[in-house]
């Protein structure tokens, strides 16, 4: 008999935001289920193949894509870093396990979050590849607390505290 075949898959994802069908230069990390980063090696500017590269960054292309191949089977996890401006970043990474369950065949199964997923096909390969899509809400960015606009405001405030204790101190002295 050969070798054992070693089927690897992929992560097909599209990230959207609230109101837009796509969100571009979006930054998520790779880990694995223990959230070490698994680094892929980039091709273009939306494919990443593991394993490979000195980075587990991946961003979203112009069509707000990524497509990740290479993976084993196992848990992988999506970590949102960056997003658009007027958007929310993520709260928890998005957690993918890839499930093989025919070893000669490759066919496998997916869920995305504790949802099952329908694998899509990738050159002939039926169960290859597991769509994704991550949609944004929009948010709104608070106004900075602090910093030097507060402290202009404590050092007017004990001035003219300061100012009026010395006028009714005056006053009093006066009379």
């Amino acid at each position: 008999t050969g070798t054992p075949k070693v089927f690897t898959y992929g992560i097909d994802l599209l990230k959207k935001g609230e109101g837009v069908d796509k969100l571009v230069g979006v930054k998520f990390t790779l880990t694995n289920e223990n959230d070490k980063g698994v680094n892929v090696e980039k091709k273009d500017s939306n494919n990443f193949y593991t394993p490979g590269g000195s980075s587990n960054t991946v961003t979203t292309d112009n069509d707000g894509k990524i497509y990740i191949r290479g993976l084993k089977p196992g848990t992988y996890k999506l970590k949102e870093t960056k997003t658009n401006a007027g958007y929310v970043l993520l709260k928890n990474p998005v957690v993918i396990v890839i499930t093989q369950t025919n070893a000669t065949t490759g066919v496998a199964t997916a869920k995305v979050g504790n949802k099952d997923v329908t694998m899509i096909e990738d050159n002939g390969s039926l169960t290859a590849k597991v769509p994704l899509t991550v949609v944004n809400s929009k948010g709104f960015n608070l106004p900075v607390t602090g910093g030097r606009g507060i402290a202009l405001f404590t050092i007017a405030g004990i001035a003219i505290v300061a100012a009026a204790g010395s006028l009714l101190f005056m006053r009093k002295r006066s009379k």
